[in-house]
């Protein structure tokens, strides 16, 4: 980037900022023509103007500034400007601070098969817009919040939640419960059996010492102790309900600290399988988790490749930094914008909670930080097993000749044949069958002990900590996934892509795809047809069968190769168009259009006045949308675009 500013001759006057980006796309004179000309405005010689205009120009630059301006524009127009050079960030970097935002915000997440889709298949691939990216994002936002069923679990604060619950019947509940979240299924089921059990275990050994039943639990009547029951078991289910969407709202507070947590901590790894940055270790934890992956396991066996002052420092990183997130609102409720914003009075004791679980891992990262400083400065000390299996390996060792010496039935002085050889050999280890175990003995002593001499104070102490570490990330930030009322944050399980990319382009158009049904937004075939759809496709399907789009039942065909004149004219002529060659004559399209509409025509009988405007109407329509373009060479014919035949062929 290049920023080429003209000196202001009144600072009260605000510049008029210029933006050209893909400045070597502009030819150099009208590029030096431009220059001059506002040169004009700001020097006050335009007649009519009292005051001069200050002008600031941003030239976006693909390559180097001496090959644009030094070769091209010549010295007059280059002594017109002040010249000075910032650089930009990538779009990965403004990417980076975007899905920062979108990891620490509470409430909706979009799932993993979205996520990947956004940024692998549209932002790195095509774009690298992040204005793109978040009117997809927001897009996938609103479609989960208006497809979900009961949103008001999503954007009602725990209070309003529990109000709302409890103004629905019973039906209403058990529907949440079997049909709109089955994750929530077994662990109601769960919890009433364990009710049921821990009830039925207490009525068992207190009925022997139970008083008789006094006069007024004998006058309740059946229908009373019914309801009552009834409603001690609702409101245990939406007990139950807001303990679990606080389970969610806690661990989205404490998945982005915890994911910076560990991306400090393998910092010193200079191959990073789980990724360079919180986005990648987001995205890899919505997959599946954490400490399932392949990518996990790798970058734990990298640390031993890791010098011990590295991975020591490393881990004093991630304690300050929880220290700091574990005690800045407290100190200095200023301090962080993002918390007061975000995380609401609403959310404050989930906050609370998240914060008290920040500090015991910030106790228990300083106690292994103590103890790693500690290990890393112990000399290697050989342990007393390593030297008893050095003297069992010695006494091995000395109990080899004399098994050799027992056997003396071979002269080495005389010639021997290859089959006496073989013979004499088999021999001496039917004498010496002991011989074998020592040497298995000696090999295993020899194996062990090398073992034991890697195993240090420092190895084993590093191993327990990458342990408490994968323990931790369980504890802490478990699947999302696997939790339930999951379907209310992120949405549903990816579905199996196959069933949605084998069903047609035109399936489920009529009805829009709920976040349940097979075509959802976890679908990537879906996902690819919602997000970033191929238009020309679908608007070739919609002009030849417009039924299954507008939902007209008297527009049905029978075929989809057929034509009937109660289609709209756009169609009839697409349907023409398609059948003829690359160039069409207009005249052959015109009486082909007018018999199609019904009407008799030939060399006497032409198409009457409306026919040929309907006809004139449908072939600008065409060119607007991009399926002809006139010729040049024949006036009464056009031609029809590469991208329609393209379409046709596929």
């Amino acid at each position: 980037m290049e920023n080429i500013s003209m000196q202001r001759q009144r600072p009260s006057l605000k510049p008029l900022v210029i933006i050209l980006t893909e400045i070597e796309s502009i030819p150099t004179q009208v590029l030096c023509d431009f220059i001059e000309l506002t040169s004009f405005y700001f020097t006050g010689r335009i007649k009519g103007r009292e005051y001069a205009l200050p002008i600031n120009f941003v030239f976006g630059l693909s390559t180097t500034p001496e090959m644009v301006f030094e070769s091209r524009i010549n010295a007059s127009t280059l002594s017109r400007l002040t010249i000075r050079r910032f650089a930009v960030p990538p779009p990965s970097a403004f990417m980076e601070v975007v899905m920062k935002e979108v990891i620490h915000f509470p409430g909706v997440h979009p799932t993993y098969s979205i996520l990947s889709y956004l940024i692998d298949g549209i932002f790195l691939c095509l774009d690298y817009s992040v204005k793109n990216f978040l009117q997809r994002l927001k897009f996938c936002i609103l479609e989960h919040y208006l497809k979900t069923p009961h949103p008001e679990l999503l954007i009602l604060p725990l209070d309003g939640v529990r109000q709302y619950l409890s103004s629905l019947d019973s039906k209403s509940l058990a529907q949440i419960v079997s049909i709109d979240y089955p994750s929530l299924a077994n662990s109601v089921l769960n919890t009433e059996a364990n009710i049921v059990g821990t009830a039925d275990s207490t009525s068992s050994t207190s009925t022997p010492a139970s008083p008789l039943p006094s006069s007024s639990s004998t006058c309740q009547s059946p229908s009373s102790r019914g309801r009552r029951s009834s409603h001690h078991s609702t409101s245990r289910l939406i007990d139950k309900i807001i303990q679990h969407l606080e389970t969610h709202l806690k661990l989205q507070y404490l998945v982005p600290r915890v994911l910076n947590w560990l991306l400090i901590i393998i910092s010193p790894v200079t191959v990073r399988p789980l990724g360079k940055n919180m986005s990648d270790l987001y995205r890899l934890w919505l997959k599946n988790g954490l400490t399932q992956s392949e990518e996990y396991t790798m970058t734990m066996n990298l640390f031993n490749g890791i010098s011990k002052e590295a991975f020591v420092n490393a881990i004093h990183e991630a304690y300050a930094y929880l220290l700091n997130e574990s005690t800045s609102c407290c100190s200095t409720p200023s301090t962080s914008t993002r918390n007061t914003s975000l995380w609401s009075s609403a959310l404050a004791s989930i906050e609370s909670d998240g914060k008290a679980c920040l500090t015991a891992l910030t106790h228990d990262t300083l106690q292994w930080h103590n103890k790693l400083s500690i290990a890393s400065q112990e000399p290697m000390n050989k342990p007393q097993q390593q030297q008893q299996l050095q003297q069992q390996s010695n006494e091995s060792e000395s109990s080899t000749p004399q098994s050799t010496k027992s056997f003396t039935g071979f002269n080495t002085t005389r010639k021997i044949s290859l089959r006496n050889l073989r013979q004499h050999l088999q021999e001496f280890a039917a004498a010496s069958p002991g011989r074998s175990n020592v040497a298995t003995t000696l090999t295993t002593t020899r194996t062990t002990s090398s073992s034991y001499d890697n195993k240090t104070e420092w190895d084993i102490t590093r191993k327990e900590f990458l342990q408490w570490i994968q323990a931790k990330l369980n504890e802490l930030i478990p699947i999302m996934n696997k939790l339930p009322l999951h379907e209310v944050f992120y949405g549903p399980l990816s579905y199996d892509s196959s069933s949605s990319s084998s069903s047609p382009a035109l399936t489920n158009t009529s009805h829009p795809s709920s976040i349940h049904s097979q075509s959802s937004l976890s679908s990537a075939a879906f996902i690819r047809r919602r997000l970033n759809p191929t238009y020309q496709l679908y608007l070739q399907q919609a002009l030849i069968n417009p039924a299954i789009y507008l939902q007209i039942p008297e527009m049905k065909l029978s075929m989809s190769q057929s034509t009937s004149s109660k289609l709209f004219d756009l169609c009839i002529l697409y349907k023409l168009l398609i059948e003829t060659s690359r160039m069409v004559n207009l005249y052959d399209w015109l009486m082909a259009f007018a018999t199609v509409l019904g009407e008799s025509v030939d060399l006497e009988n032409p198409p009457s006045q409306e026919i040929q405007c309907r006809f004139l109407q449908g072939l600008a329509e065409l060119h607007f949308l991009g399926c002809i373009k006139s010729t040049h060479r024949k006036i009464d014919h056009v031609m029809r675009l590469p991208l329609i035949s393209n379409i046709i062929e596929a």
